[in-house]
């Protein structure tokens, strides 16, 4: 007889009653079995799930142990890196950094491309990775760069070191920088006997778009010659070039800056009886009053700034 008959020959002895508790028995062993199997999926998944974790984790703890035997996260390494050079702050808490660069000192502004680009540089020739036999420079992040260079603009406020800033032109004690915008940082020194070649004071800073100028010549005679090609080239009477003279060395100061007008030659179109209308501060001509002119040159007249 099969081992169905004898199951349905047992089941067939058993009252109604009974049967329907082995029925209900078993559906519970099915729902019970169901149940175990999808626990012990659960549980691979899970342990799946923590092995996979287990490993990141184990990546990242060598990875920063890695950068901390190399010197710290790039972060660390770009303020290091930027903390090294001289950081300093003008007047209003700007931020500065003067940097030494192939034999030269330069002077930028913290929150600017070019400094951000020589963090990028100098990053990339300190730290380096060796990759088949071959040395790979690495590139820091941009999330790291952005917060090393507020990180770095912070110590620059917080310096003891505080400077004026001015970009291509500066003023100290009658003499007079001018930045040539040359890769070698160079400026023009300016005084009243001669002009000589000098680094860029230190608080000359170069913003974007600062082009480059012409190297002059320097010594006495040069600036002698230079006065009289530029006397050749304008077309004024004598005293107005001593006024066109005047603006411009006032131009190349720290201000305030005085406005070249034409007036002298408008007021020979004028009738004498309309001359108080002609030099009214309304404009009405588009000239001032030659009183506003002198003004502008500390109250004396451009042929009296030598005296």
């Amino acid at each position: 007889m099969s081992g169905a008959k004898r199951g349905d020959d047992w089941r067939a002895q058993l009252s109604a009653e009974d049967r329907a508790k082995v029925s209900n028995l078993e559906q519970k062993v099915v729902h019970l079995r169901d149940a175990a199997g999808k626990n012990a999926k659960r549980r691979r998944s899970k342990d799946g799930k923590q092995a996979g974790e287990d490993q990141a984790q184990s990546a990242a703890e060598r990875d920063r142990a890695r950068m901390a035997e190399e010197g710290g996260t790039p972060l660390q390494r770009l303020v290091e890196i930027g903390r090294a050079e001289v950081l300093w702050h003008d007047r209003d808490g700007v931020g500065y950094a003067s940097i030494c660069r192939n034999g030269h000192f330069e002077h930028h502004r913290i929150k600017s491309r070019s400094f951000r680009t020589w963090l990028r540089q100098a990053y990339r020739q300190k730290h380096q990775s060796k990759i088949k036999d071959k040395w790979i420079p690495q590139q820091p992040n941009g999330a790291s760069l952005k917060e090393a260079v507020e990180a770095l603009d912070g110590y620059a406020s917080d310096s003891d070191v505080q400077r004026e800033a001015s970009f291509r032109v500066w003023c100290e004690a009658g003499v007079l920088f001018l930045d040539l915008g040359q890769p070698d940082w160079r400026a023009t020194r300016v005084t009243r006997e001669d002009i000589t070649l000098v680094p860029v004071p230190a608080g000359m800073y170069r913003p974007s778009g600062q082009h480059p100028l012409p190297v002059p010549k320097t010594g006495p005679e040069d600036v002698r010659r230079g006065l009289e090609t530029l006397r050749r080239l304008v077309n004024v009477a004598d005293e107005d070039f001593v006024l066109l003279v005047g603006f411009m060395l006032e131009a190349l100061g720290s201000g305030p800056y005085p406005i070249l007008l034409e007036w002298r030659r408008r007021l020979r179109e004028v009738d004498a009886m309309q001359t108080d209308q002609a030099l009214d501060r309304s404009g009405r001509y588009g000239f001032a009053r030659p009183t506003e002119i002198g003004r502008g040159f500390g109250g004396r007249h451009p042929a009296q700034l030598d005296s």
